[in-house]
């Protein structure tokens, strides 16, 4: 039942990056923070507000997932399978690298919390 909100969800995500892609990609100041904030923190401030009660399960979902994604992220940037060029507010320094601070707050620790609102909304139905 949810199904079709998650799928035009998607497709408008598509439709908004395709434009955006197609008027010559403008350049944006902080355009990761921007481009990304909505879209991951909006669920996990809906499960905040509609159920509450499913505040422990996002945290712990969301406290194994950072473990992984931490260590991926540390892993992947000491092999320079990605590095971090443009304009970011601060870089924090962990472990011998440098993490944008848009990419600690949004992937590493938003981002398990965000999948998980979005599965207990869409898929779920919030149980």
């Amino acid at each position: 039942r949810n199904y079709k909100w998650f799928i035009i969800l998607l497709f408008g995500f598509f439709i908004a990056f395709v434009v955006w892609l197609s008027i010559g990609s403008p350049r944006i100041e902080y355009a990761y923070a921007r481009l990304f904030s909505l879209p991951i923190i909006f669920p996990v401030v809906y499960i905040l507000i509609k159920k509450p009660i499913l505040i422990p399960r996002l945290f712990k979902f969301s406290l194994v997932l950072l473990i992984f994604v931490l260590l991926y992220e540390i892993i992947a940037i000491r092999l320079q399978h990605w590095t971090f060029p443009g304009e970011y507010s601060s870089l924090i320094g962990l472990f011998g690298v440098n993490i944008p601070l848009e990419e600690l707050i949004l992937w590493v620790i938003l981002g398990g919390a965000s999948l998980a609102a979005y599965f207990e909304t869409f898929v779920d139905d919030l149980k």
